[in-house]
């Protein structure tokens, strides 16, 4: 209404929700089981791009982030000797699951962190699409020796035809992508190197450092078909195990099988 001196005046209610009430975040980061010490954890909405808080851990690991609305959100993690990540071992934020942070404050908010250099990246078709076959992905050092392997089934992060590999040792490396051929229910998919290639010698190295994130990505292509009849002293042979290796014998088989006289391989 009108009061004198032609101010409006506006009577009502205000209500305080409590739920909304800030609260802290209170947890730790570990690695290998042992404290991560000078680690910066930072507190984000589950739904926002922007930093809701953030702390840094002690000597114990331990951590508290003030000022925080009950909600979902997602953690970053990053500092000596581990890599940047998420909550829930993500490296790529949307891998990362809700962590609820209630009324009471979250009071339970351990952090396995990962550590050393780590490669993320996805399998796709010429397309650029995920492909949804299950694929297993090979990490070989400079000496061609296989010194990781993941699959794109693995948890918890897991994305549809994404990858992630950490704890390499800082260096260069090559990444084989296998694609389940017995698991597609579409179109079978060929072994192939990142980035593009088709053998470890023409195959792109990948450069990680320490408590350092590569990306890349593996592009596959639709399958040749291969089939063999296994004959010996003018006889089937019956269930023969057969295997389809590169020519520069550096990697492993490329496909097997074993059925009856007549199998089909993959390439």
């Amino acid at each position: 209404r009108d009061c004198p001196g032609g101010f409006p005046t506006i009577y009502g209610e205000i209500r305080v929700n409590a739920s909304n009430s800030a609260v802290a975040a209170r947890g730790s980061v570990t690695k290998d089981s042992a404290a991560v010490p000078q680690a910066t954890v930072t507190a984000y909405r589950a739904d926002h791009s922007s930093p809701a808080g953030s702390a840094t851990s002690d000597e114990s690991g331990s951590f508290v982030i003030e000022g925080l609305i009950p909600g979902r959100y997602h953690f970053n993690m990053s500092g000596p000797g581990i890599v940047p990540q998420w909550n829930g071992q993500a490296l790529p934020r949307e891998a990362a699951p809700d962590v609820v942070v209630g009324s009471g404050g979250a009071t339970d908010l351990t952090f396995e962190a990962l550590g050393g250099a780590a490669i993320v990246g996805d399998i796709l078709t010429e397309g650029g699409t995920g492909i949804q076959p299950t694929t297993t992905i090979q990490v070989y050092d400079v000496d061609a020796e296989m010194v990781a392997e993941v699959s794109t089934d693995d948890g918890p992060w897991w994305i549809d035809a994404s990858f992630q590999i950490a704890g390499l040792a800082p260096g260069e490396y090559r990444i084989l992508a296998i694609p389940d051929v017995a698991d597609s229910l579409d179109a079978q998919y060929g072994h192939a190197w990142a980035t593009r290639a088709t053998s470890f010698d023409t195959a792109q190295p990948i450069g990680v450092g320490v408590s350092h994130v590569a990306s890349t990505n593996i592009t596959v292509q639709p399958a040749a078909e291969i089939i063999l009849s296994v004959r010996g002293d003018w006889a089937p042979v019956d269930y023969p195990y057969v295997e389809l290796w590169p020519a520069d014998y550096l990697t492993p088989p490329i496909s097997s099988s074993q059925r009856r006289s007549t199998t089909t391989l993959w390439v």
